[in-house]
């Protein structure tokens, strides 16, 4: 059972997973703190390489955002590497406004928000 703050997207061909998206209630302080209201963090998007160019992404986006409405949320946090072009692509396409400024992950790689 899943916490009603959180959902989980998994692509499946035949039977293996082949993407995936996560997202939950955004928190203040990094994730330390109180709720934001109505904002969705959904940061984790996923696509095993054999099946990337098949609009994979897409599709588990498609559904992300039918959650994020669906769950009472008016706003949705995104991210994606610096360096990873598709992904931003992928977000222009479907009209997604760059809220601006970067970060580094918890590995030390660069997040554009």
């Amino acid at each position: 059972m899943r916490p009603p703050d959180a959902f989980l997207i998994v692509a499946e061909d035949v039977h293996a997973g082949v993407g995936v998206a996560v997202g939950g209630q955004s928190l203040d302080d990094v994730g330390a703190g109180l709720p934001r209201a109505r904002l969705c963090f959904g940061p984790t998007r996923y696509v095993a390489p054999d099946f990337r160019s098949e609009g994979i992404a897409g599709r588990t986006a498609e559904v992300l955002f039918v959650e994020v409405r669906s769950g009472g949320y008016d706003r949705a946090r995104l991210g994606t590497h610096g360096d990873n072009r598709p992904a931003q692509r992928l977000s222009e396409g479907r009209r997604l406004r760059p809220r601006g400024g970067e970060t580094d992950d918890d590995v030390g790689e660069r997040i554009v928000r």
